[in-house]
């Protein structure tokens, strides 16, 4: 049974606090209500996405994202009339009032469907030297680098399998017979396991080539040092709703600068801004392909981000999705003995 009593806020609290409560609780959503949980709105992680998207400060009140008409059933309802209402409208969840609208409880979509299985691949990009992890990745390959006595590619794997992925493909070069050993054809798992076996490294975007011909439907590509709590059944839904070519991950980086930046108009000072914080996104290495797309010829070497521009030069629509969960690249040594430290979900 699900807490749904944790993800109650007040609308004077923090975008930044809501993210917090939205990645801890797996819930996807916020119930924003008064002093008598009578309720407000809601915030789902598409509204934390579109905030991210239009940098709006996340230290602002929920209030100034929460949607203030969202879908709601009461407790007289029916679980039929309620599941249609979610699928109508593609929602994940609804909150459950009384005729007060007092909030009761919480309604998911996975309380009133069986389990969602997808068919697409997932290939995990486990061919890498592993170098900047050295001497860790000497004798063993960084997938099979142990966080808490699991290998870090069977976190990955067993977080999309929670999600309903069972076709997967690991694209394997560097100790491939290792990996190939631990995984076998995933019927430990009750998946199938495939690999890609690269002669020579052939990059992220490269080993692409070597999928399976008749697969049609989108592709699912991960780096295989990612940690993160993404629904990937969201992503993909995501990427099918908006119809695109490609769907990139991105994560929002901050970088303070050391002095006072100096602003010039005609050569003199407009102002001094005192250590500006810069915003970005970086690629946060977890794309949605689709498989029309791909280039079926194979190449010696090609990474993503030259793939992905390809695609925009040919007009090809390439959507970005904000992760605001938890996100950690474990490709070098400090990041791998944080991540050993971390208390990550298993």
């Amino acid at each position: 049974m699900m807490n749904w009593k944790k993800i109650l806020l007040r609308k004077s609290c923090t975008i930044d606090k809501a993210i917090q409560i939205l990645d801890n609780s797996g819930l996807q959503i916020i119930l924003v209500v008064d002093v008598k949980k009578t309720l407000l709105g809601t915030i789902t992680d598409g509204d934390i996405r579109r905030a991210l998207i239009h940098k709006i400060d996340l230290n602002s009140p929920i209030s100034k994202i929460m949607s203030r008409k969202p879908l709601v059933a009461y407790i007289d309802d029916s679980d039929e009339y309620i599941l249609k209402k979610m699928r109508e409208l593609k929602l994940n969840n609804v909150p459950i009032l009384n005729n007060d609208k007092k909030v009761m409880g919480l309604k998911s979509i996975e309380e009133l469907i069986d389990r969602k299985i997808f068919n697409n691949p997932v290939i995990l990009m486990a061919g890498g030297f592993g170098k900047r992890l050295v001497p860790l990745t000497k004798k063993t390959p960084k997938p099979l680098l142990k966080i808490k006595n699991t290998p870090m590619l069977e976190i990955i794997i067993k977080k999309l399998i929670s999600h309903g992925f069972v076709n997967f493909y690991i694209s394997v070069h560097y100790k491939a017979n290792l990996i190939k050993d631990y995984f076998k054809d995933g019927s430990k798992w009750d998946i199938n396991i495939k690999y890609l076996e690269e002669k020579t490294p052939m990059g992220t975007a490269g080993g692409l080539s070597l999928l399976d011909k008749s697969n049609k439907i989108p592709i699912l590509v991960m780096n295989s040092d990612i940690l993160t709590n993404l629904n990937f059944r969201d992503l993909l839904e995501f990427h099918m709703l908006n119809k695109s070519d490609g769907t990139v991950c991105v994560r929002e980086e901050k970088y303070q600068q050391s002095f006072g930046v100096v602003e010039l108009r005609n050569n003199k000072l407009s102002k001094i801004i005192e250590k500006p914080i810069t915003k970005f996104f970086i690629n946060a290495g977890i794309y949605i392909i689709n498989a029309n797309v791909l280039k079926r010829k194979a190449k010696k070497f090609q990474d993503m981000p030259t793939f992905l521009n390809n695609l925009v030069k040919k007009k090809k629509t390439i959507s970005v999705y904000p992760i605001y969960e938890s996100w950690d690249d474990i490709g070098t040594i400090s990041n791998y003995n944080n991540a050993t430290k971390a208390d990550i979900k298993i």
